[in-house]
């Protein structure tokens, strides 16, 4: 998990259909917490990946250009697992 920390509640509250169709995407941003950042679950080839994640984590907070594609950014966000909850009727 690389990125700014969503707000969970209002996270789930702004996407809440996902809980009866997954392709209700909302075209809101993900809320977050102003001036939180994560940069954590490394596990053993944390050697190799908290490089590139600090310099996306850098990029992130000086609003600057950031050194991995939208893709890999987007699968590095904390977020990411509340949407998935919100899918699977977890939450």
């Amino acid at each position: 998990m690389v990125g700014q920390v969503a707000d969970y509640d209002a996270t789930v509250e702004l996407f809440a259909p996902l809980r009866t169709d997954s392709r209700r995407l909302s075209d809101q941003p993900v809320r977050v917490w102003p001036g939180l950042y994560v940069n954590t679950g490394h596990g053993s080839k944390g050697l190799i990946t908290c490089p590139i994640s600090a310099a996306l984590l850098a990029a992130q907070i000086s609003a600057t250009p950031a050194p991995l594609p939208k893709e890999l950014i987007e699968r590095l966000d904390p977020a990411r697992f509340i949407l998935r909850d919100l899918i699977r009727r977890r939450i």
